[in-house]
């Protein structure tokens, strides 16, 4: 019996139907195969790569990293980034998304490292019910991989119900930089929270396009002086022939904290 399952498993990796019944039979001898400690690494990534080829596979694969396979799902994963580098980016973020903490944080610095076959998985994943903080981790990477097809996620999720998705969203804007982003960030200085408006801001001076000063110069007069300090240092930060004349007023702001950052500022420009 023991000779027949490896015979059995050795046909089923080279893509052959092989003993049972079809392929609930090669599905349960894979898994076997994928959970089966005395085989050699390679033969139990091999199991995987052809387990993770439909959902439910996918599915069994992620749920195992926690159940004493870590070592062999990160062997997969790095098999998988040098030969299939679009599947390795669809099962980091599966486990990014079942992940919390500093293993959520390992599996979106991998998805960055990846680079652009990342970004299709990190963008269907951002179309599923995730929860907040995997909405915070999709957005965080799709701006440190600046990637445009990730433009209209952050742009939905503008419109989140919680405050920290919505700066988050506007952080990823700023990071992915260009003239693309400043719609929808001009759309999130009318937001309710003002910290979502701080981000905001502070994401119009990180992306790089001087045409975002005439978005900041209302800021300006915000009756919030944090609000009037990042739209100094977001001017001061874009330059521009309008940011002097634009910041020198703001030297004599009833705040300190103002006028030291328009002091700093000032003294960035060319």
């Amino acid at each position: 019996m023991f000779a027949l399952r490896r015979v059995c498993a050795v046909v089923l990796i080279l893509g052959m139907w092989g003993c049972g019944e079809g392929p609930e039979m090669e599905t349960e001898v894979l898994k076997q195969q994928f959970l089966d400690i005395e085989r050699n690494d390679a033969a139990r990534v091999s199991a995987a790569r052809i387990l993770l080829r439909d959902g439910a596979g996918m599915a069994f694969v992620v749920a195992h990293y926690w159940k004493g396979q870590r070592d062999v799902v990160q062997a997969t994963i790095d098999d998988l980034t040098r030969a299939q580098p679009d599947l390795a980016g669809q099962l980091l973020a599966a486990l990014m998304a079942r992940a919390q903490g500093e293993e959520m944080l390992a599996f979106e610095s991998q998805l960055v490292s990846l680079g652009s076959p990342a970004v299709s998985a990190l963008v269907s994943l951002s179309q599923t019910d995730v929860d907040w903080q995997t909405a915070m981790q999709i957005l965080d990477a799709l701006g440190k991989l600046k990637a445009p097809e990730g433009l209209e996620v952050m742009a939905r999720f503008l419109s989140h119900d919680i405050d920290w998705v919505r700066m988050a969203a506007a952080h990823a804007l700023g990071d992915m930089g260009g003239d693309a982003v400043l719609e929808p960030l001009a759309g999130a200085l009318a937001d309710t929270s003002e910290t979502v408006i701080a981000a905001a801001v502070i994401a119009l001076g990180k992306s790089g396009e001087r045409g975002a000063v005439r978005f900041c110069a209302p800021v300006l007069a915000h009756l919030n002086p944090r609000l009037r300090s990042v739209a100094v240092s977001a001017i001061g930060r874009l330059g521009g022939d309008d940011a002097r004349r634009l910041l020198e007023p703001m030297l004599k702001d009833e705040d300190s904290g103002v006028r030291y950052k328009t002091e700093h500022a000032l003294k960035g420009l060319n």
